[in-house]
């Protein structure tokens, strides 16, 4: 199991950054920006959300033989498009806020106003669980493409999916690593689940 937090760590790590990084320039872009360019962002990062993550995984990992790197950056790109769409909403909103207005007519540059007021104390929440729901989804996909077989990372390279596969395939003749990959599955890919059924994200 330490071989497969090893190497989920660096694709989920990528995917969480992706998926703030990309978030908070979407979410600027299409929240704090006039037009045309927040009409373009947001109607790219729509465009994004309407093609399957595990559409875009499959696509990944035949192009680069289910390379987890290249999974995790799959899964960073379609985050950075969900998390975006959520950080512009609440832009949009706090936009006009009493304390932006507020913070403008004392003089405070806008760049300040954006990434202190609005960014750091008004999104944290949302790019956090952007991050945390990216880790899950490489930790969902993983699994998933060992499930489909020659689609999943390659055996010798330890992977979430490929221990939680053998350990179903061997069934009860090994329970205790069953069970740990099934936990250990659980704990990492909880967030995903508790994300999607609490309130959604650019609600």
């Amino acid at each position: 199991l330490a071989g497969a937090f090893g190497s989920l760590a660096r694709p989920g790590l990528l995917a969480a950054f992706l998926a703030t990084a990309g978030g908070t320039a979407v979410g600027i872009a299409a929240g704090w920006l006039g037009e045309p360019v927040g009409s373009l962002s947001r109607g790219g990062a729509t465009a994004l959300l309407a093609l399957p993550p595990l559409v875009v995984a499959l696509l990944v990992g035949m192009a680069t033989g289910a390379e987890p790197l290249a999974l995790g950056a799959a899964v960073g790109v379609v985050g950075a498009a969900h998390t975006g769409l959520a950080v512009a909403d609440r832009i949009s909103a706090l936009k006009r806020a009493e304390f932006v207005l507020a913070a403008r007519a004392h003089g405070i540059a806008d760049v300040r106003v954006l990434f202190h007021h609005v960014l750091r104390l008004s999104c944290g929440d949302v790019l956090l669980r952007g991050a945390a729901e990216a880790i899950a989804s490489v930790a969902v996909l993983d699994v998933t493409l060992a499930y489909l077989g020659d689609f999943g990372v390659p055996e010798p390279t330890p992977s979430l999916g490929n221990i939680l596969v053998h350990a179903v395939e061997s069934g009860l003749g090994n329970p205790i690593g069953l069970a740990a990959a099934a936990c250990t599955f659980l704990f990492v890919a909880g967030p995903l689940t508790a994300y999607r059924t609490g309130p959604e994200l650019h609600s």
